[in-house]
């Protein structure tokens, strides 16, 4: 008895279904990979990097931060995007003098209240992105504190011999915002310095609020 022949129908459906599976790996492989690389530039200061290695020069160093959010996670295009963000802001503060370093979540989780935090972040009707924006201002906190710039915030004109020192004796002090009468009424969080003590005092300011903004954007 003949065996009968897969109709073309059948067969296409099957190539259909080989190409989707076979897609599906290679995205999570390649979702994992960038997850990886991500880790690998966000952990490790430039000054640690073989090819900066032999380098004897004091840098004052500039943080940010990054974490991976969870509601880009899966997406090949963030993860390209980010890998480049980290590389090119901390080949510009290095190429400016500075010594870029990346705090990561495990740095924020060092703080000894972040669990009792991070509940009370969970309740705000925010996205992943801007929760993550809370946990900068811990890890600054338990990193000593110093000069933070956002991932895209590049040093066009900050020579690290003239402003390589914290300012304004290691009070908290905003770099960029808007002023009426020669006084800030709003701030933009692009550049940031202050003490550790200043971080934490600004950061559990910002914390005494968001309880009464529970199920709310805030």
């Amino acid at each position: 008895m003949q065996t009968p022949r897969p109709s073309a129908a059948r067969l296409s459906t099957i190539s259909t279904l080989t190409i989707v599976v076979l897609f599906a790996i290679s995205t999570t492989f390649d979702v994992t990979l960038y997850n990886r690389e991500q880790s690998v530039l966000r952990r490790t200061s430039v000054k640690y990097l073989p090819a900066f290695a032999d380098e004897d020069e004091e840098r004052p160093v500039i943080y940010t931060f990054h974490g991976i959010n969870k509601d880009w996670a899966d997406n090949l295009i963030y993860q390209h995007t980010q890998i480049d963000m980290l590389a090119t802001w901390k080949k510009l503060w290095y190429d400016a003098g500075w010594d870029p370093v990346v705090l990561t979540d495990d740095d924020a989780k060092a703080h000894p209240d972040f669990d009792k935090y991070e509940k009370e972040i969970s309740k705000l009707k925010i996205g992943f992105y801007d929760h993550l924006c809370f946990h900068r201002w811990m890890a600054m906190s338990q990193n000593g504190g110093g000069f933070m710039a956002d991932i895209d915030s590049y040093p066009l004109n900050m020579d690290p011999k003239e402003f390589g020192t914290i300012p304004n004796s290691g009070k908290f002090t905003v770099f960029e915002g808007s002023f009426s009468d020669g006084k800030m009424i709003s701030a933009v969080p692009s550049l940031l310095s202050g003490s550790a003590g200043e971080w934490e005092s600004m950061f559990k300011g910002m914390m005494k609020y968001v309880p009464k903004h529970a199920g709310k954007f805030f």
